[in-house]
C-alpha cells in the first residue's frame, strides 16, 4: 500500500531542495503533441536543471523503455505525470522505482507515493 502526501511540486522541490533533470526518450519527442500539450510540455522542461536524452527516435518505442529504465537507474527521487492507468508506462516505470525505494511524485494528482517510511541511511 502507497503512503500519499498532498504537496505542491513548488514546495516539494523547496523542501527537499533538488536539482531536477529532465529527461527525454529522444530529441523532438513533443513533435507529435498538440499545440498546447507541447507548450506544457515544454514549460515543464524549461524547469529542469539538467538535460539528458537517452537514445534517438529509429528506436520507436524502446526509446520510451531505455528512458524510464535510465530514470529508475539514475534517481532518488521521481516525477512523474501518471493518470491512473495501470497498464502503462507510467505505471510501470513507477513499479520499478519503488522496487528500488525511488519516491515518486506524481504531477497529475500532487501526490508523493512511497511505501516504505523514508529515512537519511
Amino acid at each position: 500500500m502507497f503512503r500519499t502526501e498532498q504537496i505542491s511540486e513548488q514546495t516539494f522541490v523547496a523542501k527537499h531542495k533538488v536539482a531536477t533533470s529532465r529527461t527525454e526518450p529522444f530529441s523532438g519527442q513533443d513533435a507529435s503533441f498538440g499545440e498546447q500539450q507541447r507548450l506544457h510540455y515544454r514549460e515543464l522542461l524549461g524547469r529542469a536543471d539538467h538535460a539528458v536524452v537517452v537514445s534517438d527516435a529509429r528506436l520507436g518505442n524502446l526509446a520510451y523503455h531505455k528512458r524510464n529504465d535510465f530514470l529508475v537507474e539514475n534517481c532518488c527521487r521521481m516525477y512523474a505525470f501518471h493518470c491512473g492507468k495501470q497498464r502503462s508506462g507510467a505505471a510501470s516505470t513507477i513499479r520499478k522505482a519503488a522496487l528500488r525505494r525511488v519516491e515518486v511524485y506524481n504531477l497529475y494528482d500532487g501526490r508523493l507515493y512511497c511505501d516504505w517510511e523514508p529515512t537519511l541511511f
